[in-house]
């Protein structure tokens, strides 16, 4: 046991949550069925990427099953398993209000914004490496558009969904404090390089999860990226609440057993 972990309030739900990155409509029922009966938290994450945010891209912005997206967004069929299971959207997009509501229509009740996308200086004619670089700057300060980000969090009202804020690790945490009031949650991914499946933690996360878990021990703080059996310790001791992972679960033969090993190591942990 780690006498110097970080205390979570005991009322806080630990949470292992399958990531989906899906190529393909078909992808995404394919790993919805494998994944569904698996769950404990009844929530599956689905990552998208439009290929501005990030340089790859996912369905529905790569082209695919167009029009199967047009009939989720406009409420003719649902998204697989609506009916058994919630979803979150993580949304790697540069516009995050008018996708959100796309997914929104789409059947998502928690959405989970990443606050690069609200920095006016990341325009759509910069990559994600080249932002990284320039925020990596100890003296960089981020330029937020926050009527863009009072419009995010009104959907909250307008349409009864929770509101997560992501940041990379490059980001500084003290990007959410003028907003993190408003939070439902926070979400820290595990390296700058996203938008891919199998990519290592990168562990400077370690610390930033540290610091904000110290002073809100009841809020409800995730990892995306680089969670498995080798770093489950690692994130619990962190602070961490809820774990999204891809790649873990979705090749494993049992999905179920596996998330249920999961939840061995994080509760053998305390």
């Amino acid at each position: 046991m780690n006498l110097n972990k970080n205390k979570i309030d005991n009322q806080i739900k630990i949470e292992i949550i399958p990531a989906l990155l899906p190529e393909s409509f078909s992808d995404l029922e394919t790993e919805i069925n494998k994944v569904k009966k698996a769950i404990t938290s009844k929530y599956i994450q689905i990552d998208v990427v439009d290929g501005m945010f990030a340089p790859t891209r996912t369905w529905p912005y790569n082209g695919g099953d167009s029009e199967i997206w047009q009939n989720l967004v406009s409420g003719e069929i649902g998204l697989p398993a609506w009916d058994q299971v919630n979803f979150e959207i993580d949304l790697m997009v540069m516009d995050q209000v008018g996708e959100a509501k796309n997914w929104i229509m789409a059947g998502v009740s928690r959405l989970i914004g990443h606050v690069e996308s609200f920095d006016k200086n990341f325009t759509n004619e910069m990559t994600l490496e080249k932002y990284t670089e320039m925020a990596a700057d100890p003296n960089y300060h981020a330029d937020l558009d926050y009527e863009e980000l009072e419009r995010f969090f009104q959907l909250r009202d307008d349409f009864n969904v929770e509101i997560v804020m992501s940041l990379n690790p490059v980001t500084k945490n003290e990007i959410l404090d003028s907003f993190i009031e408003k939070l439902d949650g926070v979400q820290f991914m595990g390296n700058d390089k996203i938008g891919y499946h199998g990519v290592t933690l990168d562990e400077k996360v370690l610390e930033k999860i540290s610091l904000l878990r110290k002073t809100k021990p009841s809020l409800p703080i995730g990892i995306d990226i680089g969670v498995n059996f080798k770093t489950l310790n690692k994130l619990a001791d962190a602070g961490i609440s809820r774990f999204s992972s891809g790649s873990t679960i979705l090749n494993s033969q049992d999905s179920k057993k596996t998330i249920q090993d999961m939840f061995g190591v994080i509760n053998g942990n305390k």
